[in-house]
């Protein structure tokens, strides 16, 4: 039988000193380990903006000269942006808020 520090002494390496968690609800639902998603957040305002000003934009060349191919684009494009921004942001203000139901989990990750 081999004798080493494992064994017989309180080494750095010792496996009694490990203690591993004995639930999957420890590991997923820790508090401590739960990053805020300020990341999704942004990504959903910057989006929620920009097709804000895009449609904003793309509104107002479409009245000044009808049958523009940049108005068509802008509000296309604007729409594309604006409607998913929104509909994360809203989200994360409920969310925020605490209403039932609603959750940051629910915004995906970049």
């Amino acid at each position: 039988m081999r004798s080493g520090s494992v064994s017989q002494g309180r080494g750095l390496l010792d496996y009694r000193d490990y203690k591993a968690s004995t639930s999957w609800d420890d590991v997923m639902f820790d508090e401590e380990r739960a990053k805020k998603p300020w990341k999704k957040v942004a990504l959903a305002v910057f989006l929620c903006l920009a097709g804000a000003i895009m449609l904003t934009t793309g509104i107002v060349i479409w009245y000044k000269g009808p049958g523009e191919g940049s108005a068509t684009a802008l509000l296309v494009l604007g729409s594309i942006c604006f409607i998913p921004g929104f509909y994360h942001v809203r989200i994360a203000y409920l969310a925020w808020k605490g209403v039932q139901g609603y959750s940051l989990d629910a915004i995906p990750d970049l």
